[in-house]
C-alpha cells in the first residue's frame, strides 16, 4: 500500500517526488533523498529497469533544479528563487541517494555528485571552533549562519553520509 500511494500520489512525472498530497509542489532535497534511497532499494530488490530510469531522471532533475553553485542543494520556490539557507540535511540525504544509485547501477556521475556534496559538507558546514557540523550554511546571501538547535540529529546524518562516502570511494578506487 505504501508503494502504491507513493506511485499514485507522490511521484512527480518530470522526476522526483512531491512532499505531500497537497500544498507545495516544490522539490525538497531532504524528502527526495529519503524517497530515492527507498526507490533504489526497491528497484534493486525487484530488478526493475523502469525504477532505475525514473531514479536517474529524478537525481538529474533535483541536481539541475535544486543546485546552487555556492550553496549546494537548496530549496527553491516555483520561480526558482532560493527560499532559505542551504541545509546540512539536504546535502546528506541527497548525497546518500546518489551513493545508493551509484552502488545499485554504477553510474559514475552519481558518485561524482555525492563526492561534491561531501566536499561541500566539510568545507561549508563544519564548525571547526566547536566541532561537528552546523545545521545550515548561508554564505553571503543570508548573512551569518547560526548553530543548530538539534545538532545531534544533523551531525549523526553528516557522519553517516561521510562514512558511507568514504567507504564507497575506497571501493571505487580499488576496483
Amino acid at each position: 500500500r505504501v508503494i502504491d500511494y507513493f506511485e499514485r500520489v507522490l511521484v512527480e512525472p518530470r522526476g522526483g517526488f512531491l512532499t505531500g498530497q497537497g500544498g507545495s509542489q516544490d522539490l525538497e532535497p531532504e524528502s527526495n533523498g529519503f524517497a530515492l534511497q527507498a526507490w533504489w532499494r526497491l528497484g534493486v530488490r525487484d530488478a526493475d529497469s523502469t525504477r532505475r530510469a525514473f531514479g536517474w531522471k529524478s537525481l538529474d532533475r533535483i541536481w539541475a533544479v535544486c543546485r546552487d553553485g555556492e550553496l549546494g542543494l537548496v530549496r527553491k520556490d516555483v520561480w526558482g528563487k532560493v527560499r532559505e539557507p542551504s541545509l546540512l540535511v539536504d546535502q546528506c540525504e541527497m548525497g546518500r541517494a546518489f551513493l545508493f544509485a551509484w552502488r545499485a547501477a554504477g553510474r559514475d556521475t552519481d558518485l561524482v555528485r555525492a563526492r561534491a556534496l561531501g566536499l561541500l559538507v566539510c568545507a561549508s558546514f563544519e564548525d571547526g571552533s566547536k566541532g561537528g557540523f552546523r545545521e545550515e550554511f548561508a554564505g553571503e546571501r543570508y548573512g551569518k549562519s547560526r548553530r543548530s538547535p538539534r545538532p545531534f540529529d544533523d551531525n549523526a546524518r553528516a557522519a553517516r553520509f561521510l562514512a558511507e562516502l568514504g567507504a564507497r570511494s575506497e571501493e571505487h578506487t580499488s576496483e
